[in-house]
C-alpha cells in the first residue's frame, strides 16, 4: 500500500512537470493568460544573427506567457500557500491572522506600507519644514483663485486592522509618518487638516463586529468611508448622521485587488461590502469620464438643502468612496484622480472648496502637490 502511494505521488509530480511542456511543444495547449491577462503577451522571437544575444531571454518570456496550464498551476500554488501554509505567493501581499490580506506597498512610486506600519520612514525636521512651506504656498495660491483648500488623510488598512497583521510584524509603531506630518502641520501652520485615523480606529475598537475595511482588498469599504467622510464633512461645515443612524444593506464588491494579486479572485469572494443608505433624502446625478486612474466624476445635487458651494475632490482611489457621500452635500461635486489633476481642471471647475485626499501610503505625494499639479512630473 505504501509503495503504491509513493508511485502515485511520483506519477503526479512527473505529470505536473512534463505535461505543460509537452503541450507547449505540441501546440495543443493554450494558456488562459492568452485571454485573461490585461497586458500584451510576449510574441515568439525570431532567431537571427542580430538577435542571438537576446533570444534566450525573449524566448523565456514567450514560454512563460504561453505555457499551457500555467494559470492553473499558478492558482494551485497560490491556493496551497494560502489555505495550508498561511503564506503568500506574491511579494506584494502578506497573509495575516484569520486569512486577512495586507498590501506590502511596493508596487509603485516609493510606497512603503510596512515601513509606515513600523515607523521606519519618518521625515527629518528639515523635510517637515520644506513640506509645510510647499503646502502653505499651495493653499495661498488656491485662495487667490477663490478656493479654500483642505487636506484629508486616511490611514492604511494595516493601521486600523493591526490586530489582524501577522505576528512577525509586531505592534504598529507609536510614532509614524502620517502622525508626524499631521502633528507638525497642525502645530506650525494654519492649514485645514483632517486626519481620519482616530475616528476609524475608535470605531473599530468599539465595534469589531462591523467590518470597515475589506479583508481581501487594499481599500476600506463603503461604511468605513462613510465614517471618515462624516469627519471631513464637519470640517467643511456640513453634517452627516452618526454611523449608528444609517442603514446598511449587503452588497457585492466586483473584485478584491489583493485576492487578484494572489490569483485567488474566484475563491476569496466572501468579504462584506456594505451599502450605506439613510444618511440623507437628497439625491444626485453623476457623469463619469475616463477610465482607471484617468477617471473624473461630476455630481450635481438639485436640492435647495445642498450647499451652493462647488467642491473639487482631488485624491486617490479612497476618494472615489468618499465622493458619493459628498455629492449629496454640495450643489456641484467633482472627483479628479491626483494623477490627472492640473491647473486647467481648477480653471474649468471654478470650485469654492478644494479637498486634497491621500491614503497614508501615498503621503509622499504631498511633496509634489501645488496648484499646477498633484503628481510628480
Amino acid at each position: 500500500m505504501k509503495k503504491s502511494l509513493q508511485i502515485g505521488y511520483l506519477i503526479t509530480i512527473l505529470l505536473i512537470f512534463f505535461v505543460p511542456g509537452l503541450l507547449f511543444v505540441s501546440g495543443k495547449g493554450k494558456s488562459a493568460s492568452d485571454t485573461e491577462e490585461n497586458r500584451t503577451l510576449s510574441a515568439m522571437p525570431k532567431l537571427e544573427v542580430s538577435t542571438y544575444r537576446v533570444f534566450p531571454t525573449q524566448f523565456e518570456d514567450y514560454f512563460n506567457d504561453h505555457l499551457p496550464l500555467k494559470d492553473q498551476l499558478v492558482f494551485a500554488n497560490s491556493y496551497l500557500d494560502y489555505r495550508f501554509f498561511h503564506s503568500s505567493s506574491s511579494d506584494q501581499v502578506v497573509v495575516g491572522k484569520n486569512g486577512w490580506l495586507f498590501y506590502t506597498g511596493t508596487q509603485q512610486g516609493d510606497e512603503a506600507q510596512m515601513k509606515d506600519y513600523l515607523g521606519e520612514n519618518l521625515y527629518t525636521e528639515e523635510e517637515l519644514q520644506t513640506l509645510a512651506s510647499k503646502l502653505n504656498q499651495a493653499a495661498a495660491d488656491f485662495q487667490k483663485r477663490g478656493a479654500h483648500l483642505t487636506f484629508v488623510f486616511n490611514p492604511n488598512k494595516s493601521r486600523i486592522y493591526a490586530d489582524q497583521m501577522p505576528a512577525a510584524y509586531g505592534k504598529p509603531a507609536e510614532n509614524y509618518r502620517l502622525k508626524q506630518v499631521v502633528q507638525y502641520l497642525k502645530a506650525n501652520t494654519k492649514l485645514d487638516i483632517v486626519d481620519t485615523t482616530d475616528v476609524l480606529a475608535d470605531y473599530h475598537k468599539k465595534n469589531p463586529q462591523n467590518q470597515i475595511y475589506f479583508k481581501y482588498d487594499t481599500h476600506w469599504n463603503s461604511f468605513g468611508s462613510y465614517i471618515a467622510t462624516r469627519l471631513l464633512a464637519q470640517g467643511l461645515k456640513r453634517s452627516l448622521p452618526s454611523p449608528d443612524a444609517v442603514s446598511i444593506q449587503d452588497g457585492k464588491h466586483p473584485i478584491y485587488d489583493l485576492a487578484r494579486m494572489l490569483h485567488l479572485q474566484d475563491v476569496l469572494t466572501e468579504d462584506p461590502a456594505p451599502i450605506v443608505s439613510g444618511y440623507t433624502d437628497r439625491t444626485y446625478e453623476s457623469q463619469m469620464s475616463g477610465e482607471g486612474a484617468e477617471i473624473m466624476i461630476h455630481g450635481s445635487c438639485a436640492s435647495p438643502e445642498a450647499d451652493a458651494r462647488k467642491l473639487l475632490l482631488i485624491g486617490d482611489s479612497y476618494g472615489t468612496f468618499m465622493f458619493r457621500f459628498l455629492a449629496t452635500e454640495f450643489a456641484q461635486t467633482t472627483y479628479c484622480h491626483y494623477s490627472q489633476y492640473h491647473r486647467d481642471v481648477l480653471e474649468a471647475e471654478k470650485p469654492q472648496e478644494v479637498v486634497f485626499e491621500l491614503v497614508e501610503r501615498n503621503l509622499s505625494l504631498l511633496n509634489s502637490f501645488s496648484i499646477d499639479r498633484a503628481f510628480p512630473q
